[in-house]
């Protein structure tokens, strides 16, 4: 299309001034012309998206259904609401809903909306509701007597799901003679290396591991008494590294949960693939208030069956 808007006709104008983005494109995979809501959008130029073919723009998992419903519009069908990721300049994607028809000429027009905001208002919804199930069936558990390892490897894998973590840990904080604190592993993903750390994991898993080095990334959560993010592990100085034939560590967030200001535990996970943010932090709030309550509730059972 002409650079010069000033050229145009007013129908080329009117095109170019739309909110939507609209789009001509021909079989062969490329842009025939679009209008500059595509520049706003994606911030790519009118010359780069026209210069080489749609595909090249589109998420690599939405890439197969995208050519599959180039191909029904192909064949003469419309495209009633189709949605898809397109790459912005800066590398991120927009989720974009599509609406298209063919025409006789080979040539296939469409009109696609940003529903990125909506998509992120949707995802967060989703994952609310999924953490308010995971925690009701964690408080049904305990009221219905459950153990105390089921009950917290429950909640361990609800919350590697819904943070798409590759393990993780639950942890009760307590204390040695001296003052000096040290976790009690209510639940934790079996990374087991070798024979010897297999046959401990085996030998503990129920009776609770505990861990007393605190020169590492979950040991600086319990002297800090604060939430550590690490999305960096390999080059954070706070971290100690790993022993020999470990799982990579690539991303590390742990976080601690109270009764008051007594901490009680804390929780952590790894190698979520976007990495680890205060924004996660904060939806887990509900999450880790759930954990303190299930330790303090058991610590209160545990009295009075001692009593």
């Amino acid at each position: 299309m002409p650079a010069d808007i000033g050229a145009k006709s007013p129908q080329e104008r009117l095109f170019d001034l739309s909110i939507d983005m609209l789009c001509v494109a021909g079989t062969d995979g490329y842009f025939k012309s679009i209008n500059q809501a595509f520049e706003r959008t994606l911030g790519l130029s009118s010359e780069e998206l026209l210069s080489r073919p749609f595909i090249e723009f589109v998420h690599p998992d939405d890439r197969e259904a995208t050519l599959k419903e180039v191909e029904k519009l192909s064949a003469g069908a419309l495209t009633l609401h189709f949605e898809n990721r397109y790459r912005c300049a800066n590398g991120t994607y927009k989720w974009l809903a599509w609406t298209a028809y063919p025409d006789p000429e080979g040539l296939l027009y469409a009109v696609a909306r940003d529903i990125t905001a909506q998509k992120a208002t949707e995802e967060n919804l989703s994952r609310t509701n999924a953490l308010l199930r995971a925690l009701n069936r964690a408080q049904a558990r305990f009221i219905e007597g459950t153990d105390r390892h089921e009950l917290f490897n429950g909640l361990l894998d609800s919350l590697l799901q819904l943070t798409e973590s590759e393990y993780g840990f639950i942890g009760e904080a307590l204390y040695t003679e001296d003052g000096s604190p040290y976790l009690r592993m209510q639940a934790i993903t079996n990374i087991a290396w070798n024979e010897e750390t297999r046959a401990l994991y085996d030998r503990m898993a129920d009776a609770g591991m505990e861990f007393y080095n605190l020169n590492t990334l979950f040991g600086r959560v319990l002297t800090e008494v604060r939430p550590i993010i690490s999305n960096d592990p390999a080059n954070d100085s706070r971290a100690s590294g790993l022993p020999h034939g470990h799982p990579d560590l690539r991303a590390f967030a742990g976080m601690p949960f109270f009764k008051g200001k007594d901490l009680l535990g804390m929780v952590g996970l790894a190698n979520r693939p976007e990495g680890y943010g205060l924004g996660l932090v904060d939806f887990l709030q509900p999450y880790l208030t759930a954990c303190a309550g299930l330790i303090e509730g058991l610590r209160n059972r545990t009295r009075r069956e001692q009593a």
